[in-house]
């Protein structure tokens, strides 16, 4: 909704949210006067370098030193992106380094938002709308559009502030490498015992939801390139591990696979 030229008025509905008093739209909005599209992510880069630990935690006291800067990137891609600029993202590794892009920063924004609220529930990083590529998205939304690019792997790697789900990077992510990072992270989710628990004691692997979404895709995959149908998940699994990530797989063999039905929190520090 525009509310005068050039200032973006997007309304977030959120009466189903927690705490928002008397279940009002809560009204985010975006001064993108003057603001000419272009595929620069100087001012993310510099967000992440500062506020970003090396696990993809938030230092909540560095961020506010940033939280201009990240505004800008902000507004940046409200008025650029696949859609409303699409000769800026000639091919699908420009569109899908473009998506993660924003959903690094705008997981940064909404996380920080909710942060100020007192609050650490990350599942309501998953009701909040925000103005992305000429139109107003969620994360859920972002997360079919890289589907459609990249397939399951690219979305259970993509960057959030949700301890559930892949960690926030440290630099933006560029076209040239960005299939190559895809991959490095799932492994890297995989190995994260923040993110994805297991139990030795109960000798129970407890699957983050956005892989265990996922698991019909991942057998059907094995299937097809190795011939072999998977016992478990776990075993599914480990033909796409290395390093540390296959050996904590190969450890946890014969544990029971079950949903991580845990509440998530946000990945923010103080």
């Amino acid at each position: 909704m525009i509310a005068k030229p050039n200032l973006l008025v997007w309304c977030i509905l959120v009466a189903s949210l927690a705490g928002c008093a008397g279940g009002k739209p809560v009204v985010v909005s975006l001064d993108v006067t003057g603001v000419q599209p272009g595929v620069r992510v100087d001012d993310l880069g510099k967000t992440l370098r500062r506020a970003v630990e090396e696990n993809g935690f938030i230092d909540a006291d560095k961020f506010q030193d940033v939280a201009t800067t990240l505004r800008k990137q902000l507004r940046l891609l409200a008025v650029t992106g696949p859609t409303v600029t699409p000769a800026l993202y000639p091919t699908p590794n420009d569109r899908l380094a473009y998506w993660y892009n924003a959903r690094t920063a705008w997981s940064m924004e909404l996380a920080m938002r909710l942060h100020r609220e007192k609050t650490d529930d990350a599942a309501r990083l998953a009701n909040l709308a925000f103005p992305l590529d000429g139109r107003t998205m969620r994360l859920a939304q972002i997360d079919a559009v890289i589907e459609a690019l990249g397939g399951y792997v690219a979305v259970i790697a993509a960057p959030c502030a949700n301890l559930h789900r892949a960690a926030l990077p440290q630099t933006p992510f560029s076209a040239p490498g960005i299939r190559q990072a895809v991959q490095d992270r799932f492994i890297a989710f995989v190995d994260d015992p923040r993110r994805f628990f297991v139990d030795i004691e109960k000798q129970t692997i407890h699957f983050p939801s956005i892989l265990w979404r996922y698991r019909d895709e991942i057998f059907a995959a094995n299937r097809r390139e190795f011939g072999t149908p998977q016992a478990t998940l776990t075993s599914a699994l480990l033909p796409r591990m290395h390093g540390s990530a296959l050996r904590r797989l190969q450890n946890a063999i014969g544990y029971r696979c079950v949903e991580d039905t845990r509440p998530g929190a946000l990945s923010v520090m103080e």
